[in-house]
């Protein structure tokens, strides 16, 4: 049996037991709390029975006769006490030095060690491990999302929840916020690197903002002397200092866990030794609610330095106010929520922050009977008369005075406060209601509906009145309920309820809101009025007490409803109830326009106007009885008239109206609408009539217009008589139709009486398809190629001899200087010269040695021969580009080929009268064909494959002919590609012959391969042998029969020593690797085989002769 280790503390302490779950420390794999850990411990009776501590066993702890061990890293180690985390374990001092403490959340011994508890490798356990057990402690709720965290008011400030998930949630200012860093004192903070960040002290049980690199505590900067260790803290700590600590209570619950004090008590005759350590911890109440005069302890939990002294402050309502205790006791004299607040080591080097603990609630008098309620149904976020709401909170009973706080977006400072929001859904506002003896209560408040809007509009129909809701997001407000009234005698109450509505996707189609219902369409209600009731009446609508918009039965206004009328035109004017004529007993008009005021007693008067502008009226019916009623009426207005319009004869663009063979193929024409008043508010509805003498013209209109329309264009493709007409007219309906100039279209041609003729010849223009079209004069004109004018003349047609060559062009005016004027082109007229004969291009001659690119460039050579130039002419020859043009002779050129391809030159031969001719010469190839081995050299034995590559050369037939040394030569026919195995070393010759005996035969001598001796192999294995088995003798019965083969006999020059592979059915002698042994596993032939492999990697397999195995085979 291997020797334990084993060490043996100093001293032996009372464990502490503490219930505290390992879970809440932070420990995702603990299961048992401390307690459990000594109940559950295994028992032995003496160290010797202990096992080996091992991995396996690390961090476990054992009870050897009633005294506790733990497997720590890897030696048993006794246990001066066990606490649930490192934050419980107390000072070390030098009452402790050498004592062990086992906790249960990190399965860790530590050892007090001159002032500091260290781990088996010397360090000390970190402030993460410290905030971590706090943590655990200090947490009252875990909830499964933020929305399920309780109200967070002044009595819970500073307390702290976990969402599930992971996130801390801590109290701050009244609302919930997530905490992204967790320190012991305000020293530990973080850098403030990011606005809206959130750490949290334990010190101050407290949650600090980040907001431009400064921390904030409660909306005030922390100012860099809070963190200077030593400075005095005990101003402000007096009891009227904590007034205000405890004039507020909250439900706290209790935490589960509770925690035993790490501080010793100090001797109040021992001399404090300052160490210049800063003393850093958490203070806490035994319990998290109490009530009046029961008794509380207070603890301080050490996370570093060493505490000397305590200075507690508890204030006014407690009993004592201050203490110097290391864990006082307290009670309080008032309910409330009450906060102490203590500093260690006051005065000394090592003196402390100033240290709040969590919070205490007391109960006191309790609150009940409270609600909040409001009048109000909705708040609408767009429209001003309903951005809030006013609530009211009745119905408090006990311990009066009551004092209010509002929060949540409301705003008061006694029991009414007015709430508002920007989301839509459901809102209230939150309410505290605190009494006199700290007691609160925070009855819920009515929720009202939010919207984005809140529009009503209202509108007389027939017998019936509409109102019209509209509003943004509304899944809150399903229904409205209105109030319409009128006078003192008539109220009725209608509902409107919501019109379709529809879920609101994003463009990606993503569900977006899935708690809002989003109105496609105003809403509507109507209200059908009573016959019964006066007609005479105006009706209010009213939401919520609030009038929101009036309409009246009873109008008047101008009798024509669209209350318009044209300049010059005359109007009446009229009485209405729903809409329809009405007669009253009396009538009194004053009718106001720009001549001033007229009065009427006629039930219609009727008036003409003559000047633009309002007319506004006013009438009062009934005169001097109980339904006399003065209204304003409707408004007329006195429109402009349209006025003043033309629109003459078109423009052409583009040259002449005319269309015809060889003219243009169409024509453009524009009408303009010109002298209308006010113009820019003036429309222009176009149309076309009076077509001739085609109406198929028709298909071939086509309008575009400018920005207002008073321009027309016309694109015309045949000839014709075309003509406009537009209507103008303004929006009051006011017009003036107007009938545009035509547009004449001609279609005059001309006509040669040849389109070839010799140079001398005679050619005759004439004019065809007048049509409308009748000339009176003509002025002709006829040009050569260059513009040269040869003739002219003013007959009907034109008789002209043609001097000169080339095209010739012929056109005539027509009425020239009148308004008919056009022009007509006529078509040219090619007068031809003496041609050249006889001309031809010889070639391509090959002027190279080869015509294969492989071999060298391949050079090609073309002339032109025969030419007969009338009278003897000298020739000019203008070849193609790509040609080399002989400098003594430019009648032949040349083509040098680099690369495969081909090339066919053309030519122009002139002469000086200017006579040509253009040839085009016989195409050009050169080639690239090779052949070659696959390899250019090989060893003899070797096989070797040939091929050959061809550019542009048929390859219909071709034959390989190899020849090697003396030999015959080898031939193969149409063998794409031949292997030959060379029989001797020195070069091997080939070429190959394509398509033999046609114009395209080709000779390519291939690349030459050479043949070399083969090198020396590597060294063999020879001599080996495996022959019959010797049987292993038996020392007794009972032993195992056994083969033992042997190979022997195996040798290679050079190549030793020799490496052997028995297969897997015998088992090699560690001793001698030529050996091998067997053990039969029953009846049946048995023959193991072996390779033998060389230090050249050269193998053979050697078979060992086969022997039959009987179960009683004879050693003999």
């Amino acid at each position: 049996m291997k020797r334990r280790n084993l060490s043996t503390p100093v001293a032996f302490l009372c464990a502490a037991f503490l219930s505290i779950s390992l879970i809440a420390c932070g420990e995702d794999d603990a299961s048992f709390t401390t307690k459990e850990i000594l109940l559950d411990a295994k028992k032995y009776s003496s160290l010797e029975e202990l096992p080996a501590c091992s991995e396996e066993l690390r961090g476990q702890v054992a009870d050897v006769a009633g005294v506790y061990y733990a497997c720590v890293p890897d030696s048993w180690t006794m246990l001066g006490e066990i606490v649930g985390g490192v934050c419980n374990i107390r000072a070390c001092d030098a009452a402790l030095e050498g004592s062990n403490v086992f906790t249960v959340t990190r399965r860790q011994v530590y050892t007090c060690r001159s002032g500091s508890w260290v781990d088996f490798r010397g360090e000390a356990f970190s402030d993460e491990d410290y905030v971590e057990c706090f943590i655990a402690v200090m947490i009252q709720d875990t909830v499964a999302s933020a929305d399920s965290l309780k109200g967070c008011n002044i009595a819970r400030e500073g307390s702290l929840s976990v969402v599930m998930g992971g996130d801390l949630m801590a109290c701050a200012s009244q609302k919930w916020v997530e905490v992204s860093d967790t320190v012991i004192s305000e020293n530990d903070l973080p850098t403030c690197s990011k606005n809206g960040m959130f750490a949290y002290v334990l010190s101050k049980v407290q949650a600090y903002e980040c907001k431009d690199g400064v921390w904030y505590k409660g909306g005030e900067p922390v100012s860099s002397s809070s963190k200077t260790p030593g400075s005095s803290s005990s101003k402000g700590m007096d009891s009227s200092s904590s007034k205000g600590m405890d004039s507020s209570s909250s439900k706290t619950q209790d935490s589960s866990s509770s925690l035993s004090s790490s501080s010793e008590a100090v001797s109040s005759s021992s001399k404090p030794v300052d160490d210049g350590i800063t003393v850093r911890g958490i203070c806490k109440a035994s319990v998290t609610e109490a009530q009046k005069g029961d008794k509380v302890t207070y603890s301080f939990y050490n996370m570093g330095g060493t505490p000397q002294t305590f200075n507690w402050i508890f204030g006014d309502a407690a009993d004592p106010s201050q203490s110097s205790e290391v864990s006082p006791e307290v009670s309080f004299n008032r309910g409330g929520w009450h906060k102490a607040m203590l500093i260690v080591n006051e005065g000394m080097k090592s003196q402390s922050d100033t240290v709040v603990c969590t919070g205490l609630t007391v109960r006191g008098t309790p609150i009940s009977g409270c609600e909040c309620t409001t009048d109000a149904t909705v708040i609408a976020l767009n429209s001003p008369d309903y951005l809030k709401a006013e609530w009211t909170v009745t119905g408090c009973t006990g311990s009066e005075p009551f004092t209010y706080e509002w929060s949540e977006g409301g705003v008061g400072d006694d029991s009414v406060g007015v709430g508002s929001t920007t989301w839509t859904g459901e809102y209230a506002p939150y309410v505290s209601v605190t009494n006199s003896d700290g007691e609160y209560m925070t009855p819920s408040c009515k929720k009202v509906g939010v919207v984005r809007e809140m529009e009503f509009d209202c509108s007389l129909g027939k017998e019936k009145i509409d109102v019209f809701y509209r509003n943004g997001a509304n899944a809150y407000l399903p229904s409205v309920d209105l109030s319409i009234v009128s006078g003192d005698s008539f109220s009725t109450k209608i509902t409107m309820n919501a019109s379709d509505k529809y879920d609101y996707y994003g463009s990606d189609g993503s569900y977006m809101y899935s708690r809002y219902v989003w109105y496609s369409n105003l809403t509507q209600a109507t209200y059908t009025l009573d016959d019964s009731l006066s007609p005479l009446r105006t009706y209010a609508v009213l939401f919520a007490g609030d009038t929101v918009c009036t309409v009246s039965a009873v109008t008047c206004g101008p009798t024509d409803e669209s209350n318009v009328v044209i300049k010059g035109d005359e109007a009446s004017w009229s009485l209405f109830v729903d809409g329809k004529p009405y007669t009253a007993s009396s009538y009194e008009w004053k009718i106001t326009d720009q001549n001033g005021v007229t009065e009427s007693g006629l039930e219609n008067p009727t008036y003409t106007y003559s000047n633009e502008g309002t007319v506004s009226a006013v009438l009062t019916v009934n005169k001097g009885e109980d339904t006399e009623t003065t209204l304003a009426c409707a408004d007329l207005m006195v429109a402009p008239a349209v006025t003043g319009c033309t629109c003459g004869a078109p423009t052409f663009s583009g040259g002449y109206p005319n269309i015809g063979d060889g003219q243009v193929d169409h024509v453009t024409f524009v009408w303009n609408v010109t002298g209308c008043e006010n113009e820019d508010d003036l429309n222009y509805e176009w149309e076309l009539n009076g077509l001739s003498p085609d109406s198929s013209a028709m298909e071939n209109l086509e309008f575009g217009f400018s920005s207002f329309k008073t321009v027309a264009n016309k694109t015309a493709y045949y000839p014709g008589t075309y003509m406009a007409n537009v209507t103008v007219s303004n929006d009051y309906g006011s017009k003036q139709e107007l009938s545009c100039g035509p547009a004449v279209v001609y279609g005059v041609d001309c006509q040669a009486s040849a389109d070839y003729v010799n140079k001398g010849g005679n050619i005759t223009w004439t004019l065809s398809n007048a049509g409308n079209y009748e000339p009176e004069t003509y002025l002709w004109t006829v040009k050569d190629k260059n513009g040269e004018v040869l003739a002219t003349g003013t007959d009907a047609s034109m008789v002209t001899q043609l001097l000169v060559t080339g095209d010739v062009q012929a056109s005539v005016v027509l009425n020239k200087d009148l308004d008919t004027e056009i022009a007509v082109s006529c078509p040219s007229v090619y007068v031809a010269k003496e041609p050249l004969q006889n001309c031809s291009c010889k070639g391509p001659t090959l002027l190279s040695s080869v015509n294969n690119i492989a071999e060298g460039n391949v050079v090609y050579q073309w002339q032109i021969k025969g030419c007969i130039s009338p009278y003897s002419l000298p020739l000019t020859y203008d070849w193609s580009s790509g040609f080399t043009v002989d400098p003594t002779d430019n009648s032949i050129v040349t083509k040098t080929f680099t690369e495969a391809g081909w090339a066919t030159p053309t030519a122009v031969v002139e002469n000086t009268d200017g006579s040509s001719d253009r040839l085009r010469c016989e195409e050009a190839t050169a080639y690239n064909v090779t052949c070659a081995p696959k390899k250019s050299e090989i060893t003899l034995g070797e096989t070797v494959e040939w091929s050959f590559m061809v550019t542009y050369l048929p390859t219909d037939t071709y034959e390989w002919t190899f020849t090697e040394g003396e030999n015959e030569p080898e031939v193969m026919s149409m063998v794409l590609n031949p292997q030959i195995t060379p029989a001797a070393t020195g070069v091997v010759n080939a070429s190959v012959t394509f398509n033999e005996g046609d114009e395209y035969e080709m000779v390519v001598n291939c690349a030459p391969l050479t043949v070399k001796e083969a090198p020396p192999g590597p060294p063999a294995i020879t001599g080996c042998s495996c022959g019959d088995p010797d049987p292993v003798p038996r020392q007794s019965a009972e032993d195992v029969f056994m083969f033992r083969w042997s190979v022997v006999g195996c040798t290679s020059e050079g190549a030793t020593p020799l490496e052997y592979t028995w297969s897997d059915d015998v088992t090699p002698d560690p001793d001698d690797a030529t050996v091998a042994i067997q053990v039969p596993e029953g009846a049946g032939t048995y023959g193991p085989t072996v390779t033998v492999e060389n230090t050249a990697g050269v193998s053979v397999e050697v078979a060992c002769r086969q022997v039959t195995y009987s179960n009683n085979y004879s050693e003999e």
